[in-house]
């Protein structure tokens, strides 16, 4: 087996995402084979899945109130939970929300994608579930943009998944609030990890924007899939 310390961000921006103990670090070899990043199941624990990444120096408050987040990757639906895991993001899915965080999430068990601002009130305010035809196992791409706010203050949020009519809601409250770090593949629970609540499975490729990009989010959204033949 061998495991990922530092997964080195393509950028060139130097925004690593890094696992410095070794127990929570993903796999990239499992029992002999190449496997890339990937989140296994512990077998036998509490906690099914401690293992995740850590985005260096980017906070919920870095995004701004203009960001776009792009996952791509496997969703393992072995560990089935009403709980949303989260992809990429800071939230932290629970009944006690971490206030004025955002993430990608997934509902396994029915397979729901969507962006989700964890708000002040303990409210959730969430993008909807595109409706796709999903199988555990294949590779899905998942995308979530915020524009805003607008003249009456509102934030525009928007949800994709794979090829699916994007689907959008709108939020009066300002969504980037917290200091919390961006993790992938797995929540937050008072600043540390909500292992419990972590997601199983590969993770391809993240892309982070700290700007507007909705009007070019069909063109990336396509390049993606050209690139690893999803839909």
């Amino acid at each position: 087996n061998g495991f990922v310390e530092t997964w080195y961000d393509q950028s060139g921006n130097g925004k690593n995402a890094t696992q410095s103990s070794a127990t929570l670090q993903p796999f990239i070899i499992n029992n002999g084979g190449f496997s890339g990043v990937f989140m296994k199941e512990i077998v036998g624990g509490s906690e099914p899945n401690a293992r995740n990444l850590v985005i260096d120096d980017i906070q919920t408050t870095d995004l701004g109130n203009n960001f776009g987040l792009i996952w791509v990757g496997r969703v393992d639906d072995s560990y089935t939970t009403a709980q949303p895991s989260t992809l990429i993001g800071a939230n932290r899915n629970v009944p006690t929300l971490n206030q004025g965080t955002i993430g990608l999430n997934v509902v396994l068990g029915s397979d729901a994608f969507s962006l989700n601002n964890e708000t002040s009130g303990s409210a959730t305010v969430n993008s909807g579930s595109p409706t796709i035809s999903y199988t555990p196992g294949d590779r899905i791409s998942v995308a979530g943009t915020c524009v805003g706010p607008d003249g009456d203050g509102d934030h525009t949020l928007k949800a994709y998944a794979n090829n699916a009519t994007p689907v959008s809601n709108n939020d009066t409250l300002v969504l980037t609030d917290s200091s919390d770090d961006l993790r992938i593949m797995a929540s937050n629970f008072s600043n540390t990890v909500r292992r419990d609540r972590s997601t199983i499975g590969k993770v391809d490729e993240v892309i982070i924007f700290d700007s507007n990009i909705e009007s070019d989010i069909e063109e990336i959204r396509q390049e993606i899939n050209n690139h690893y033949n999803i839909y």
